[in-house]
């Protein structure tokens, strides 16, 4: 029902941004595991994730009007900044919706993660935050760190962007810092920020940012990129900021004196490797199936204490470890990330070094020893149409580094992208950080010279491109599995378990092995990054 004017001056005097009552605010798990070098294991952390504000329904404080009129705030709500924050509220979302309006959700493998569709209802991309309450995001520390997880990328065309990353907002969404102007919080995604200091956030700091009413404010913060990618380009990129947390700004001028916007990437294409990255067995790193990738944030001395001095990368496929390649454009050779490298590519590609004037990475260090917020996107570009990305760009540029990857300058357009693209979506899974070289399973020592003392291996029968778990043919023995070097290992692994019957194997990214038992063969999802080997003896079962 529309209220009235009237209505609204009656309302109690309450100034700031509203949490919405209509809907309880449900929140999907996201486990993650802290890993130590010390003790060979991970932890699991039972985080979750939440939306972010500026996709949810924004409506009147006890109605279901929507505050605003198509695309543009609602005059009718928000006359000014102050008055839209106190008559307009932030709804809740739940797991249903989340799926069906927004296109996220659990992703139901062994591995458990989360999958974002590009698409859902009338909504395009979304973009999700890591929480460790249900009130506060989970804050990363990763200098003398490493961080890993996995994706699948299969589906991804020119045009998108799934991106995974790290931005200095503040831990609460924001409630703290504005004195209770700010009633929504971390709860209901509020507080976001980066490094492009976005001007069009719905709330920025607890009031209304009215930016179609000359109201624009902008909130300017360090990001961290770890992937920005699509099935055909990538880059991993920081972006150091001189302010300590986040800070406001209004215009272009203000804001790049606080951040740099295009940050020092690595993008395999642009470095002049095309071959490194895309869909088919032709290139080294394969984007028709799941990978891992390793980020690893070294420090001048060796401890979290020291400054950070380098990004290095590496990734899993198929159980091989894949270098990050070396650059082969002119005459850059580097395949990592320091203040050193990130000048002399600066100078090849043309461009100012805005990265070390913002600090370089010492800069980008100080914004992750103060703590980070972990962000998970998916989106499309009506600016500049991803060509940044994955194109020739500028496009009508001949320097060196323009080419970022194989898409044409007219792609990208977020009309034919969308209506072109229905389906797609990516998936990340399997998220760990901790000590160096603590995420991933040790390399396998050398084979004995010796007779093996192993017990035969039982039979098995492989059924490709199949997973099995819990409604999908099977009962979960072990729902965390184990990092293993085989199917065979995995195999083994069933053969030491009498309540055993059958195993998951995953085949792409980190190699890894779930036990399962009542496996049905008929009920098998499915899915190509897997394969399920059923024992022989469950063949001659009627």
């Amino acid at each position: 029902m529309v209220r009235s004017c009237a209505a609204l001056l009656s309302l109690p005097v309450v100034m700031g941004q509203q949490a919405g009552q209509q809907v309880v605010e449900e929140h999907l798990d996201m486990p993650v595991r802290e890993c130590s070098a010390s003790s060979g294991d991970c932890a699991l952390l039972k985080s979750q994730v939440t939306l972010d504000a500026n996709w949810r329904w924004v409506h009147g404080v006890g109605g279901y009007t929507n505050c605003y009129d198509g695309t543009s705030w609602s005059k009718h709500f928000c006359p000014d900044p102050e008055t839209c924050s106190t008559n307009c509220a932030l709804e809740g979302v739940d797991a249903k919706s989340l799926k069906a309006n927004y296109g996220v959700s659990a992703v139901e493998r062994a591995a458990p993660g989360i999958e974002l569709k590009y698409r859902a209802g009338n909504n395009v991309g979304s973009r999700m935050y890591l929480m460790d309450t249900e009130k506060s995001y989970q804050q990363f520390f990763l200098k003398n760190k490493e961080f890993a997880f996995d994706a699948d990328m299969s589906t991804l065309p020119c045009g998108i962007n799934a991106a995974v990353y790290f931005v200095e907002m503040e831990a609460d969404g924001g409630v703290a810092s504005t004195q209770g102007k700010n009633a929504a919080g971390a709860k209901f995604g509020t507080g976001y920020c980066d490094a492009q200091c976005p001007h069009d956030i719905k709330f920025v700091n607890g009031k209304a940012n009215l930016d179609d009413q000359g109201n624009s404010t902008r909130l300017c913060c360090s990001e961290l990129d770890i992937w920005e990618a699509n099935g055909v380009a990538a880059a991993f990129t920081p972006h150091p900021c001189k302010v300590t947390g986040s800070d406001l700004c209004k215009d272009d001028d203000e804001c790049g004196s606080m951040c740099d916007p295009d940050g020092c990437d690595f993008n395999a294409y642009r470095e002049g490797i095309t071959n490194f990255y895309g869909s088919g067995a032709t290139f080294t790193l394969n984007t028709a199936k799941p990978f891992t990738m390793v980020t690893q944030f070294l420090t001048d001395d060796g401890t979290d204490d020291g400054d950070l001095s380098e990004i290095r990368r590496f990734y899993i496929q198929d159980g091989k470890k894949i270098e990050n390649p070396k650059a082969s454009i002119g005459g850059l050779t580097h395949e990592s990330l320091t203040d050193d490298l990130c000048a002399q590519q600066k100078d090849v590609f043309g461009e100012p070094n805005k990265f070390a004037d913002q600090g370089g990475m010492k800069q980008m260090g100080e914004a992750m020893a103060r703590g980070m917020t972990f962000v998970m996107s998916i989106w499309d570009d009506s600016s500049a149409r991803m060509l940044w990305l994955d194109s020739h760009f500028p496009v009508d540029s001949t320097q060196l580094g323009s080419d970022r990857g194989p898409c044409s300058v007219d792609s990208g357009d977020p009309d034919e992208v969308r209506r072109d693209n229905p389906d797609a979506a990516v998936q990340y899974s399997n998220i760990r950080f901790g000590d160096i070289g603590s995420t991933q399973f040790p390399d396998a020592p050398p084979p004995p010279t010796t007779t093996t003392t192993l017990a035969p291996l039982g039979k098995y029968t492989k059924y490709e491109s199949s997973n099995c778990y819990a409604g999908h043919g099977g009962q979960e023995i072990d729902r965390d599995g184990a990092q293993v070097s085989s199917a065979e290992e995995c195999e083994r692994k069933c053969d030491e378990d009498k309540s055993c019957e059958c195993v998951t194997f995953r085949k792409g990214g980190s190699a890894w092995c779930w036990k399962r038992a009542a496996c049905q063969p008929a009920q098998f999802l499915g899915d190509g990054g897997y394969d399920t080997y059923v024992k022989a003896q469950l063949e001659t079962v009627v």
